[in-house]
């Protein structure tokens, strides 16, 4: 755990006490702090003080006798309208921040050497953080990962000159920060998401914006119109920066036929691109589709400026075997693989999915549907060998998948599961794929979707021990 020394003897109030917040009020304690805690849930409260917390509603202190309020990034700082304690503490001109900045301060408060990433972006962030983190352990660095991909930052280590920080940031995490230098600031892309936290699509690439801005090392991705428009802006200011990308790039790191690729211009003839393989992902599962080829692209990056050979580099993305819930292979029957996506709770996100697969795609999909459904996965109808339907989206799905494939409704994940297994094994000269990549919220049966993946997987286990 981080002590926040730099708080000592200061009174600060810390709303939202889901683990972040928790981790906060620690952090904040152990280094000196006076700490208020508080969460508008009154279970949350309770379990909070049954486990030492103390507790107390902001509505009856005096702001103007706090030195400052560390918000829970799910607390809205500004649209669609500020929490109750954001005007409080503005009217008082108390400062207002988050747990990544409280680190961050702290990092610098002991001038310590330490590398720091951070990553963000719209898509990719967890997979890209959990790479970076994974080829870097490989070739034996001490890591410590955190942020938006699940661990509290003030749970790491200690600031120090030995470890690597990989952190994931969120808009809602930058949000709140106002030191943000970085030894390397990773976009990966931007497209419209949370504006409705943000007030505007400017907003949110504005804010995104802020982490290669403020770093030593920028690693911005070209893919979208924004972060392009963005590593173009910055290549006219500064060299120390590299473009990512799905595809090739003349500067930086790419993809050529599958393989990250290193692009450089020749010092003799500038008008030439070399091309050096660093890694081929082609027969990488849990690397597969564009959107992760620019992931791998960005991992790559990161490595090489930090100084890891190309046979470093190859080796971790080869051993990576992904995150729980997203394109995770859980498993095999003859040529059949079952893939876990139930993190693809939207249909961009399942898409990405769909894509990565170029046939027998026997997909498992539905839940708790969203506003535009499935009907933006046209595209991908025709890779499909069935569909199988579950949950509340049932009928809905059936409507739009009508005379595209064949279609079961299910209903339950359970027996999605089995008659796609048993459909799948048709398939004799080629790979085929068991997918579940729901493109829908996991509420209607699930508590969430890693409760989803997880059934998926416990199934796919059940089969693979009757094949056995």
């Amino acid at each position: 755990m981080i002590s926040a020394t730099i708080f000592r003897e200061k009174r600060v109030a810390v709303i939202g006490l889901g683990g972040s917040g928790l981790a906060a009020c620690c952090s904040l304690s152990a280094g000196g702090a006076d700490v208020i805690a508080w969460d508008d849930n009154e279970k949350v409260r309770k379990y909070a003080a049954l486990n030492g917390f103390r507790i107390g509603d902001p509505k009856r202190l005096d702001f103007r006798k706090l030195d400052a309020l560390v918000l829970s990034p799910g607390i809205p700082l500004t649209y669609p309208k500020p929490h109750w304690s954001v005007h409080l503490a503005r009217s008082a001109n108390i400062e207002i921040i988050g747990d990544v900045e409280i680190f961050a301060r702290q990092r610098e408060f002991e001038s310590t050497r330490s590398q720091l990433i951070y990553v963000t972006g719209t898509n990719g962030k967890s997979t890209t953080t959990a790479l970076i983190a994974h080829v870097l352990q490989m070739s034996g660095y001490n890591i410590q990962v955190g942020g938006n991909i699940g661990v509290p930052i003030l749970n790491l280590e200690p600031p120090s000159s030995r470890c690597v920080y990989v952190i994931e940031l969120s808009s809602f995490n930058i949000n709140l920060m106002s030191t943000l230098n970085s030894s390397i600031g990773i976009l990966l892309n931007i497209s419209p998401d949370h504006l409705d936290r943000h007030g505007s699509f400017k907003n949110y690439i504005d804010l995104k914006a802020l982490i290669p801005k403020n770093s030593d090392y920028a690693i911005i991705g070209t893919d979208d119109i924004p972060t392009l428009e963005l590593y173009t802006a910055e290549k006219a200011r500064r060299s120390a920066l590299s473009a990512i990308s799905n595809g090739l790039v003349r500067q930086g790191v790419g993809v050529r036929n599958r393989a990250v690729t290193r692009c450089t211009h020749d010092k003799s003839s500038p008008g030439i691109v070399n091309f050096e393989t660093i890694v081929d992902l082609t027969n990488s599962i849990s690397l597969r589709g564009r959107h992760n080829a620019q992931n791998a692209s960005a991992a790559t990056a990161a490595c090489l400026h930090l100084g890891l050979t190309t046979n470093q580099i190859a080796l971790g993305m080869k051993t990576f075997v992904g995150l729980p819930h997203r394109m995770e292979k859980v498993g095999q029957i003859n040529r059949v693989i079952f893939i876990n996506d139930s993190k693809a709770t939207n249909a961009v996100s399942a898409a990405h999915s769909l894509e990565a697969f170029h046939a027998n795609i026997y997909w498992i999909v539905g839940g708790q549907p969203k506003v535009d459904g499935i009907a933006p996965l046209a595209a991908y109808f025709s890779k499909i060998s069935k569909a199988y339907l579950i949950g509340e989206s049932v009928d809905m799905f059936r409507q739009t998948l009508i005379g595209q494939c064949a279609i079961a409704c299910c209903y339950t994940l359970n027996i999605a599961v089995r008659q796609a297994a048993e459909d799948a094994q048709s398939v004799t000269d080629s790979e085929a794929v068991v997918l579940l990549s729901p493109a829908c919220a996991s509420f209607d049966q699930f508590r969430n979707f890693e409760v989803r993946g997880n059934m998926f997987r416990d199934i796919v286990k059940s089969l693979l021990e009757v094949d056995s």
